[in-house]
């Protein structure tokens, strides 16, 4: 009586099935490894595309989120099998990006290509290691310490000045945080 009505709803067990391989499949491939000198992980309500749906509705306010909720400094979120890491206090971002031994370079290859539209000649001549290695010592210098706060006051100084220069009846803030 029981298998003649398995037999008669294919239609639920195929999903089921195919779930589960799925489900095997992705715990054998990509297994879970926790590294303790990573930051907490917050696991997603629905595995592996969980984070991935909330960032796509929410954007930048899941961050705000979490971090209200949770009140950590630092965690990592998994998503497709990978993991994004999550700075939420402006000490940590800092001495992340002041880390020598943290390399920035397959990012910042993606933004010279994409955003930028570096191509031909110039492309060449970023992907040329003598070159990188000089434009990142002087990158490194530059953006640390003093000269990053010289650097942060002259834009900040051009932002105000550009704001001040704009009549008040222009000025319409519909959300003054969506462009962050």
């Amino acid at each position: 009586m029981l298998t003649s009505k398995l037999d008669e709803s294919p239609i639920i067990w195929f999903p089921v099935a195919c779930f589960l391989v799925l489900f095997l499949v992705r715990k054998v491939l990509w297994p879970t490894v926790l590294d303790l000198q990573e930051p907490p992980t917050l696991r997603p309500k629905i595995p592996l595309i969980g984070h991935l749906i909330d960032l796509i509705q929410m954007g930048y306010k899941q961050h705000v989120k979490n971090h209200e909720k949770f009140n950590m400094t630092a965690y990592s979120l998994p998503i497709l099998g990978s993991k994004l890491y999550i700075a939420s206090s402006p000490q940590l971002a800092s001495s992340i990006f002041q880390k020598r031994t943290l390399s920035f370079e397959p990012l910042i290859d993606t933004f010279v290509r994409t955003l930028v539209g570096m191509e031909g000649h110039g492309l060449e001549l970023w992907t040329n290691p003598e070159f990188r290695t000089a434009i990142f010592k002087v990158l490194y210098k530059g953006l640390t310490g003093p000269s990053l706060n010289d650097l942060t006051i002259s834009g900040v100084s051009n932002v105000a000045s550009s704001l001040n220069r704009m009549p008040l009846d222009q000025l319409e803030l519909k959300d003054f945080h969506c462009w962050t």
